[in-house]
């Protein structure tokens, strides 16, 4: 088998019940990696266009990145598949154990496709793949159904992704939840439920090879050290924090959407300062296995109406979605609230995006008590905000409305709320407001990017275009470039979106991606290739290829990534009230520098051959 790797693909049919493998040569893991990279081979190849997401031939895919166990912070599963909120290309990734331990149960990806004819769940335990009757777990929450499959696994606890009823609801919002983790974005908890699928359990022992263990292991040894002094990644700020660390320098800055994007700063929504004491109720550091960072933890409240409530601390997402975004000042509620989400499985950014949008729709009179059952969609009511999150994970009262997003929810109520709907294609926008930024990476990662409104691809373009390495070697080094230079920005766009994804392609999470590493080295130690940075960045543009391919496959055009206006216009309050962006130069850069067509989104037959797909452009 190819050094770094199990060597096995594994390929479920949930209407038959049949389980094959596929052991790809070599040069199949050089040409796509891993991650996501595999996934949009896997849809592409074997998924036939414009198929219903919730049909039997959508595919679902689980997928270990390259650098999975050899590497600290090296722990993202990618799940990939058609997105149902976007009808699109739909990935997103998730830490903790699931990607070691798929690893480890003897596999580099799974793939499933077809409709179980009763709710199932997958055990993948030591090389072999076994369904089970899932029926006693239906309609149970996430957390309660990660403990009793846990339960049931002997040994060390074991890699478990799951749903809960927002998923078996098929709400576009829905989430996958993870034993250290959610995959949020997209919907793809929604997929699961329509295939019936409540849980996937991944354990093991088996470990790949890497092909100069010595030289991985300093690596490994090298690496961590690197993590913890790293001037890019401190851990005093970030250890037992993660992302809730930027909060409040994030609310000053203008980064921060209040009151559904309509305004930014500290002065509109002075009491932010609630919303930053996240680490008082903290009771526990925990991280993604071998990872030095520590980001996650848990957090208890001891008194109030949450007396008691134990759950995971929430990340700036949430925070900030559940909270300013919704002028809920109460930390404690939106800490509940957070809680809420993840036990029901729902999008955090979605939900709180949905739940201002109804805010906002309530204060214009769009909507009123009488459509809402009763319920007071005032600016800052937490309870409501309670209320909404159960009502749309359960499609119950008011909440049926709101369960598939903004857009949808907008289409159902009229009355020109489409306008206060702030999303692109059917997905909610991240909680960065572009502006914050010097750059314009984030307009890129908005609108650009095959999985529209996705802050985190925004990270390799961010950091070139402020003159930060990417990596100790020259085809990663940093460049200043003016604002308005969109020649220098050819390189800069393509060279950082191409990174951005072989990294991810590697299973790196965004915080120890962002420290420099020589990832080059660590690829050549664990495969035995004679790789170069020059051939990541030839990787790392294929990967972004195929999954713009399946964009224009499915009839996606650029022209559908709109950003919402109140991303583009300069909010009135805030330090960035005055900043405008050149949108369409920025967007009419980033195609050219990938060789897209403007228009279409089809990329080039050139480009494609260059590529080495040029088996793809029938397709």
């Amino acid at each position: 088998m190819p050094y770094g790797y199990t060597g096995r693909i594994l390929w479920i049919d949930l209407t038959e019940g049949s389980i094959r493998e596929e052991t790809p040569d070599e040069s199949f893991y050089r040409r796509y990696v891993g991650g996501r990279g595999i996934g949009a081979w896997a849809l592409l190849k074997y998924q036939s266009a414009r198929v219903d997401a919730f049909g039997p031939d959508n595919i679902l895919g689980f997928t270990a990145g390259l650098l999975v166990g050899f590497l600290p912070g090296a722990t993202r599963c990618s799940i990939v598949t058609k997105s149902p909120l976007t009808d699109g290309w739909g990935d997103a990734s998730v830490g903790g154990p699931l990607a070691t331990k798929l690893k480890q149960a003897g596999f580099d990806a799974v793939f499933l496709k077809g409709i179980a004819p009763h709710p199932v769940y997958l055990t993948l335990i030591d090389g072999q793949a076994e369904l089970h009757d899932a029926r006693p777990l239906w309609g149970k929450g996430t957390r309660e159904t990660l403990d009793l499959l846990a339960a049931e696994t002997p040994g060390i606890r074991p890699g478990i992704a799951c749903i809960g009823p927002a998923g078996e609801n098929r709400s576009l919002i829905a989430a996958i939840v993870s034993t250290q983790g959610v995959a949020a974005r997209g919907g793809l908890g929604a997929v699961m439920g329509a295939k019936q699928l409540k849980a996937i359990v991944v354990q093991g022992a088996a470990k790949p090879e890497a092909a100069d263990a010595a030289r991985a292991k300093a690596l490994q040894k090298e690496i961590f050290k690197h993590l913890s002094t790293s001037p890019m990644m401190p851990l005093a700020k970030f250890r037992g924090q993660g992302t809730c660390a930027g909060f409040e320098d994030n609310v000053v800055s203008g980064g921060a959407p209040i009151k559904n994007w309509q305004l930014s700063g500290a002065e509109a929504m002075p009491t932010y300062t609630n919303l930053g004491k996240v680490l008082q109720y903290r009771t526990k550091e925990t991280a993604c296995p071998g990872c030095p960072i520590a980001c996650k933890g848990r957090v208890r409240i001891a008194e109030g109406p949450f007396q008691g409530a134990e759950m995971e601390k929430p990340e700036y997402e949430s925070l900030n979605a559940l909270g300013p975004m919704c002028l809920n000042d109460n930390l404690e509620g939106v800490m509940k609230a957070n809680d809420l989400c993840n036990h029901y499985g729902l999008d955090t950014i979605s939900a709180g995006t949905t739940v201002a949008f109804a805010m906002e729709c309530y204060e214009r009179g769009l909507i009123t008590q009488r459509d809402t059952g009763g319920v007071a969609l005032t600016w800052g009511n937490i309870e409501a905000t309670l209320t909404l999150i159960e009502q749309m994970a359960l499609r119950q009262g008011f909440g049926a409305i709101l369960a598939d997003g903004t857009r949808k929810a907008a289409e159902r109520i009229g009355r020109g709320s489409e306008r206060y709907a702030v999303q692109v294609h059917g997905r909610e926008v991240p909680m960065h407001n572009p502006r914050q930024f010097p750059g314009t990476a984030h307009i890129v990662a908005y609108s650009c990017e095959p999985n529209p409104s996705n802050h985190v691809p925004s990270k390799g373009i961010g950091n070139i275009e402020l003159a930060k390495d990417l990596g100790p070697y020259p085809e990663l080094k940093g460049v200043k470039a003016e604002m308005d230079d969109f020649q220098a920005k050819l390189d800069i766009y393509r060279r950082g979106h191409s990174w951005f994804h072989f990294v991810e392609a590697c299973g790196l999470c965004s915080f120890v991606m962002n420290t420099g590493l020589p990832i080059v080295d660590v690829v050549q130690a664990v495969t035995g290739w004679d790789f170069t940075a020059e051939e990541l960045l030839l990787t790392g543009e294929r990967i972004q290829t195929l999954r713009q391919l399946f964009n224009f496959r499915e009839g996606i055009r650029p022209a559908d990534f709109q950003l919402p206006e109140r991303v583009v216009e300069p909010p009135p309050t805030g330090p960035h009230k005055e900043k405008r962006y050149p949108i369409d130069d920025i967007r009419r850069t980033y195609f050219q520098a990938m060789s897209w067509d403007p228009v279409t989104g089809q990329p080039s037959p050139q480009r494609l051959r260059e590529l080495g797909l040029e088996g793809m452009i029938e397709k």
